[in-house]
């Protein structure tokens, strides 16, 4: 197994605010445009070999086109069936509002107006980019895609698609329980399955390190936290509900993969029987 499959992301912390800065924006076009899907994954990314590309948006004049935030190159790209249509590097200086104005209107001249929320990606800030960095931060990605995907593909049942969403920054997918959960949102009571995703975050406020999580929703905590999980991972009940196991302790050992495995599987066969009906309270 490769020694370096979880390589070490530290000194990469700005490489990766900068991004995630840049991936809020470029996560802007199919949040307005594209066709809405009642999971939301319509606002989230796939990770192909030359970077992040969102789902595809619909042409007035017929055809499509996407979106991708290319890491290697530092390039936030718009591409049609024709081929590479508009190109912007990232490693100008740019803030992200002056970003946001050079794509939205490039977009626009396919008589697309969309409606961005400034909320989610304003900011003034100057971002520099350094492309060795990025690449390094890349690889990263990458490694914890294939970790990732080997668990989607051993995991029986319906499953959501593999992605990265923008306003994290992680990567994750989503098993579906057979458990109807009824759910209060702006007023209106919304019937949802339950579900149990796997993922991974590079850093977020709440945990700035790197890290593996598995979150059961409804979280019955009842039944699940007095179960011990593998390699030191740990139940979070706090500003969030779910497990976690750290990145950075698996940084160069030859069973990390492994591990991040034993995690996911023992999370799953703990959770999902209380994500079945007639499984939760």
């Amino acid at each position: 197994m490769n020694h370096t499959l979880f390589p070490s992301l530290e000194g990469l912390d700005q490489t990766r605010k900068t991004l995630h800065a840049y991936s809020k924006v470029i996560g802007m076009v199919p949040r307005a445009l594209a066709e809405p899907h009642p999971m939301w994954w319509h606002v989230a990314f796939t990770v192909v070999p030359n970077g992040l590309i969102s789902r595809n948006i619909v042409l007035p004049d017929g055809g499509l086109f996407h979106m991708r935030l290319d890491i290697r190159r530092g390039e936030a790209v718009l591409v049609t069936a024709e081929g590479v249509q508009w190109t912007r590097e990232l490693t100008r200086g740019e803030s992200p509002n002056q970003l946001a104005e050079k794509l939205f209107a490039r977009v626009a001249e396919y008589g697309l107006e969309g409606e961005y929320d400034p909320e989610k990606y304003a900011s003034d800030q100057p971002l520099q980019l350094d492309l060795s960095l990025a690449k390094r931060y890349w690889r990263a990605v990458v490694n914890v895609e294939t970790v990732l995907r080997k668990r989607w593909n051993h995991t029986k049942g319906n499953l959501g698609p593999l992605q990265i969403w923008p306003h994290g920054f992680d990567m994750a997918f989503e098993w579906f329980g057979t458990r109807t959960v009824e759910y209060e949102e702006a007023g209106e009571i919304t019937s949802y399955p339950s579900q149990l995703n796997f993922g991974w975050s590079p850093g977020e406020p709440s945990h700035p390190a790197p890290y593996f999580y598995s979150n059961p929703w409804p979280f019955e905590a009842s039944q699940l936290t007095g179960h011990e999980l593998p390699h030191g991972a740990r139940w979070v009940d706090s500003s969030w509900q779910g497990s976690l196991l750290e990145y950075n302790p698996l940084v160069g050992d030859p069973q990390g993969e492994q591990k991040v495995l034993d995690f996911a599987g023992r999370v799953f066969d703990l959770a999902a029987p209380t994500l079945t009906s007639g499984g939760g309270k």
